[in-house]
C-alpha cells in the first residue's frame, strides 16, 4: 500500500483540522499551494510513518480590498 500524507489546517500545536490526504510530498506541496491561494489559513503535513510534522510555506491569499 502506498504511503500517504495528511494535510491539516491550523497550527500543529493548536487544534488542527484534517483537510485531505496527499499521495506523496510533491502532491502535498501542490495541494497546500492551492489551498493557501484561496484562504489565509496555515497548513501543515503530517507523515504518520515517521511521526513527523512537515511545515509547508506557501503564498497566502490576500485579504479582500475594503
Amino acid at each position: 500500500m502506498p504511503h500517504k500524507l495528511d494535510i491539516f489546517r491550523g497550527k500543529p500545536e493548536g487544534t488542527p483540522v484534517w483537510v485531505k490526504t496527499a499521495k506523496d510530498l510533491d502532491d502535498a506541496r501542490a495541494q497546500v499551494r492551492q489551498l493557501a491561494a484561496v484562504t489565509r489559513d496555515d497548513y501543515f503535513v503530517f507523515d504518520s510513518r515517521r511521526g513527523a510534522v512537515i511545515r509547508m510555506d506557501a503564498p497566502r491569499a490576500q485579504p479582500a480590498a475594503a
